[in-house]
């Protein structure tokens, strides 16, 4: 099972829905976090059909505005969702023959330091309790120095 993430950067432009229904069929991807869809809620259902059409998907839309994260994972894949708000969601994934088990966490953090606050939190406390395989990926909306970040200040 090849577990990923990817910050889509706007999904309703058939080239880029395009893009992603190519990398989920070449790279065998399962299941896959998609940040940053820029999709309103009304059309995910027609868009998520084109691009993983069968697959089953969870998206973040009662807690975020224009759905910030989606999952997405065949239907050969165990997932059972643990938690969802804004800033990630909180997955259990366990592959069809059982031998690979894990907690899969896909972030997208809000841009600045104070608004991250409450998804450190969530991180911590969910670390805490974890004692099977953790994969935590994303956008973190943070960079080490400011020398890596390119375009406004660091917030």
């Amino acid at each position: 099972m090849i577990i990923s993430t990817w910050n889509v950067r706007g999904l309703n432009q058939p080239l880029k829905q395009k893009e992603l229904k190519l990398f989920l069929q070449k790279h065998k991807i399962d299941p896959l976090g998609c940040l940053e869809t820029r999709v309103k809620q009304f059309k995910s259902q027609t868009i998520l059909n084109k691009v993983a059409h069968g697959w089953n998907s969870k998206c973040n839309y009662l807690e975020a505005v224009n759905g910030r994260i989606w999952l997405l994972w065949r239907s050969t894949t165990q997932v059972k969702i643990l938690e969802t708000n804004e800033q990630f969601m909180q997955c259990y994934v366990e592959n069809q023959s059982g031998s690979l088990k894990a907690y899969v966490t896909i972030v997208y953090a809000r841009n600045t330091a104070t608004e991250r606050t409450p998804l450190w939190s969530a991180l911590v406390r969910m670390g805490a309790t974890i004692t099977d395989p953790w994969v935590l990926s994303g956008d973190i909306n943070s960079v080490l120095s400011s020398f890596d970040r390119l375009g406004s200040d660091i917030c």
